[in-house]
Order: C-alpha cells, then sequence, then structure tokens
C-alpha cells in the first residue's frame, strides 16, 4: 500500500513490470539450466484470455512480490538420485542466500519446492547473482565427494541420533 501511496498507479506498475520481468528472466534461466522446472507458469507464453499470441502468462502479484518456484526436473533426478533437494537450502545460506525448501501443501505434498521471492528491491544483478550460485551449488552437488555435497549431507541426523533427542540428560543439582 505505501508504495502504491508513494509512487502512484503509475509508477507502482512500472514496479511491478520490473519485478515481474526480473521473476521471469530468473524462472527461463533456472528452466533452461535443465537441472530445474519452475513450477509456476508465469514465464510461459500462452493463448486466450484477454491477451493472446505471444504474451506472457499471468501470475499474481502480491505486494509486488512474485514467487519463483523451482524444483529439481524430472531428468536431473533421474540422473543424480543421490542430489537432495534440500541440500541446496543449506548451500545457499552458506552463500548468504535464504531460499527454503519445503513440500507443497497436502493433494501435493510429495513434491519439494526451492521458494525464491523476487520483491522491488531485487535487482537484474541480484538476479545474475543468485542464478549463478543455484548453478554452482546444484553442480557441486552433481560430483559426489565434493566439499558442497560433504557439507549438504552435515544436516542430516543418523537414526539413532533422532532417538537419542527424545531423551533428557541433564545434570543433578
Amino acid at each position: 500500500m505505501f508504495n502504491f501511496l508513494n509512487l502512484g498507479f503509475e509508477g507502482y506498475q512500472r514496479l511491478a513490470r520490473v519485478d515481474m520481468h526480473n521473476a521471469r528472466v530468473l524462472s527461463r534461466a533456472l528452466e533452461g539450466s535443465g537441472y530445474y522446472k519452475v513450477v509456476s507458469e508465469i514465464h510461459l507464453p500462452y493463448e486466450g484470455g484477454i491477451l493472446s499470441g505471444t504474451t506472457i502468462g499471468e501470475g499474481v502479484d502480491a505486494v509486488t512480490s512474485d514467487p519463483e518456484d523451482p524444483q529439481f526436473s524430472d531428468q536431473f533426478k533421474a540422473e543424480y538420485p543421490h542430489v537432495k533437494q534440500e541440500w541446496m537450502q543449506t548451500l545457499l545460506r552458506a552463500r548468504q542466500w535464504i531460499v527454503p525448501n519445503y513440500a507443497l501443501p497436502p493433494d501435493a505434498q510429495d513434491i519439494d519446492i526451492l521458494r525464491v521471492v523476487v520483491r522491488e528491491n531485487v535487482s537484474a544483478e541480484l538476479i545474475r547473482r543468485i542464478m549463478h550460485d543455484i548453478i554452482e551449488c546444484t553442480e557441486s552437488l552433481m560430483k559426489k565427494g565434493t566439499e558442497a555435497m560433504l557439507m549438504a549431507t552435515v544436516t542430516e541426523k543418523p537414526e539413532d541420533e533422532i532417538k537419542r533427542e527424545q531423551v533428557v540428560y541433564s545434570k543433578p543439582c
């Protein structure tokens, strides 16, 4: 609301278009890598509706933020079954990015996504940097035994450790 009141309709519309453009660039780059499939369809051309031909898909733009939800492509999952998508969250956090990985709600809970939100303060340079970091982390996980893969797997807990967490150990007073 602040941006709308501060910038007016035309300024807010211009800001929203830049956000959508940046989100589409990221979506296309992720899918173009072959490693990811983007769940949202905002970057895909479509036919029909009010707009037609080579128009880009419409999307929800709530408070000038556009979520792009990548997940590993089926081909990537088949070629690298040892790589878990949740490891990307850890590797990207080490590079100062907050990109959560989580399952979708019921009826789609078997689908995990990485959540990237493009807002008004995300520039084209930041899009380029996050894209570079996502691809670099993904490629490091593809190689077994790399430092990145070791770091990512450290976050997993062995079953016996999970059982031990349920027992409370304390020193007597």
